[in-house]
């Protein structure tokens, strides 16, 4: 029988406390005095249970890890520099060292600067922190200025603090942003305003073991695999999947599969299982495991160090620990435990979505898959005397155990659920894997210098990766391949998770078919809720959005999101595709269509009424709003063409989105 006594899990029993220690202190803000306060209270507790009531000093004992993990995540705040939300400083210097390649995407390049200094209006801070440089300058000329890895740089231009979602229910960009360790971002004013005063500036591990490997995997797949699937390629060796193009990764989104885009556990599985096979042969199981652990803090060098590889590796090292010592290694525990030793370092993690998502899916398959395989394959002997058979159900439990765990993530975060997941991981998890395999092979060989048989590799890597891209589209190109629905709230979230783990103590077929049938009607009714208690539910709305440089304007009316900004520049280029995507997944339209005001369009009558070409001023057709160039510094009520119109003027200021509704006769503010 399965013992799910909690004396066996002490690790996960800490991580869980300090985990929502952590959570608190981030919903609460609770000043030091009071965490400090309460950590002296637990401490007394905790002393007196040991000296009277031994049996119950466990409990007090996590509840003081519960209290350390405020202050951990307390601690934190205190020493990041406070920048306002939203926070732009103009003409102001940044001085720093590159610890990321830049990355060049459409319209600007990317790099993270480890801030040494920001100089600002006669006044300097030295803030703790990473900073996010976007260069919008992609000509030649400005691409040869670009710094490398280790180079320290002196930047001007203007920087900002990420602000919180303007949108409602929009991405919390900021909150992605630190969990990187990045609290500001900065816009050069032009690629002459960047200089290196100090080069290369990188140790010897990182420029002789690090960086060589890195480049030669992204030789490998930009010459010896090339298109597409050379930047899938790149993206399961180093991580790197910002080279990936939008349609393909929106495809792999929907049909559930980005996970394999993303280096995760599953990654770190090949990894660890080759490597399992190379340190057999070392004599001493001591040295195997220094050998294995060595090797795998390598790979997690090479990816970045993401909070999912993180988490994989110390379960992985710690497997092979437990296998050396003679130990009875238990999975939930182990995983615990990685968890715990990451979030003691960077309690900041928490939040972080790869995180989440990875421990969550590990979580599913160590307590939905073992017990769901063993009553499946006694019940159905068919499914075990069949090679083929077994290994298409063993792959289908691990995905639906790993999906129904991660599901009411996915929900708060996303608000999309797969319906082809569990069929297209089937074929895209055992291809990504073999693509993988080839690919690292292939990269051993261009690492050193035979790159005709490189080339063999990367034509098979080519092959697989097609194949896998291709299932991928296919399961995409259904009108039912998935499910969008806004993102739920944190109590919807903790609703469903309760039930996910409902769902994983059942002890029998007919049980977890009826608890998955429950969880499935949970989901419809929590949907339901969410959409009966939303305050956008209403038609006809408009949404006033801060933009680069004053105000864009969006419409929600019959099933459709327009997007209006007045004369965007390429700072801006991403408003209607972020903005407008977002509102149209926030409100549950179709169609999202974005309009650039501009008096060219005097002519256009299709896309705007234009009122006042002098102005400029541009009536909307879909409701009575008139965006103007006004002096007017507030949204007021004109009368124009025997109506009344609202005015909205195209320089106003918002820090966040203004939401009205218009109920067939006059406008108001939407609660």
């Amino acid at each position: 029988m399965r013992d799910r006594g909690w004396k066996y899990y002490p690790a996960l029993k800490v991580a869980i406390a300090l985990a929502i220690g952590i959570a608190t202190a981030q919903l609460l803000h609770p000043p030091p005095a009071f965490v400090f306060g309460l950590l002296a209270i637990a401490a007394l507790l905790l002393a007196l249970f040991l000296w009277r009531n031994p049996s119950v000093a466990g409990l007090a004992a996590l509840g003081l890890t519960t209290v350390s993990g405020m202050l951990l995540m307390v601690l934190q705040h205190q020493s990041q520099t406070p920048f306002p939300e939203g926070m732009r400083i103009a003409r102001s210097e940044l001085i720093g060292r590159v610890k990321q390649q830049p990355i060049i995407r459409q319209n600007r390049v990317e790099f993270v600067v480890e801030c040494d200094s920001l100089l600002f209006h006669n006044a300097s801070v030295a803030p703790d922190c990473d900073v996010l440089v976007r260069l919008y300058d992609t000509t030649i000329g400005g691409l040869a200025l670009l710094p490398s890895v280790g180079d320290h740089i002196s930047v001007t231009g203007t920087a900002a603090a990420p602000s919180a979602p303007v949108l409602p229910g929009g991405f919390d960009y900021a909150s992605y942003l630190r969990s990187r360790g990045i609290q500001l971002t900065f816009t050069p004013t032009n690629a002459n305003a960047l200089w290196i005063f100090r080069e290369d500036d990188i140790g010897w591990f990182e420029r002789y073991a690090v960086i060589p490997v890195q480049q030669a995997a992204r030789d490998f797949a930009d010459q010896h695999v090339g298109g597409e699937e050379g930047d899938i390629i790149r993206a399961l060796l180093i991580g790197e999947r910002e080279f990936i193009d939008a349609p393909t990764r929106d495809a792999f989104m929907r049909t559930g599969t980005t996970h394999v885009l993303a280096v995760s556990g599953l990654h770190v599985a090949v990894i660890a299982l080759g490597l399992f096979v190379l340190v057999s042969w070392i004599p001493h199981r001591g040295w195997q495991v220094v050998a294995y652990a060595l090797f795998i803090g390598y790979y997690t060098l090479l990816t970045g160090g993401a909070p999912s590889i993180l988490r994989s590796a110390l379960m992985a090292v710690a497997f092979m620990a437990a296998r050396s010592l003679g130990r009875v290694s238990r999975p939930l525990n182990t995983l615990g435990l990685a968890a715990l030793m990451i979030l003691l370092v960077w309690p900041h993690y928490l939040f972080d979505i790869g995180f989440q998502l990875s421990v969550a899916s590990v979580a599913g398959i160590l307590m939905l898959y073992g017990p769901l395989h063993k009553r499946l394959m006694l019940r159905y002997s068919y499914l075990a005397n069949n090679r083929f058979i077994h290994a298409i159900a063993t792959t289908f439990i691990v995905s639906f155990a790993a999906q129904v765990f991660t599901l009411p993530i996915v929900l708060y975060h996303f608000g999309y659920v797969s319906l082809v997941g569990l069929l297209a991981n089937l074929l895209v998890v055992p291809l990504t894997s073999i693509g993988m395999a080839v690919g690292l092979i292939g990269t051993i060989f261009q690492l050193l210098g035979l790159g005709l048989i490189a080339n063999w590799y990367g034509a098979a890597a080519f092959l697989v990766i097609s194949a896998a891209e291709w299932v991928v589209m296919f399961f995409a190109s259904h009108r039912f391949a998935g499910l969008e629905f806004p993102p739920i709230a944190l109590v919807g979230m903790i609703v469903l998770s309760a039930l996910v783990l409902f769902l994983a103590l059942a002890q029998t077929l007919r049980q977890y078919l009826l608890r998955t049938l429950v969880l499935a009607i949970a989901v419809w009714c929590v949907m339901l809720a969410e959409r009966i208690a939303d305050p956008l539910r209403n038609d006809r709305l408009a949404f006033l959005i801060p933009a680069h440089e004053g105000i864009a304007v969006a419409t929600a009316v019959a099933d459709t999101v327009r997007v209006y900004g007045c004369g965007r520049d390429a700072a801006d280029s991403s408003l209607f595709r972020y903005a407008g995507e977002s509102l149209r997944r926030r409100v549950g339209a179709s169609t999202v269509v974005g309009v650039v005001l501009d008096s060219a369009l005097a002519s256009t009558g299709h896309a705007v009424l234009c009122i006042n070409q002098h102005g400029p001023e541009f009536g909307l057709m879909e409701l009575p709003i008139i965006i103007s160039q006004t002096s007017r510094r507030t949204p007021g009520m004109v009368r124009a063409f025997n109506a009344h119109f609202l005015q909205i003027p195209a320089a106003m200021m918002l820090d966040s989105t203004l939401v009205l509704r218009h109920d067939g006769e006059r406008w108001g503010v939407n609660e």
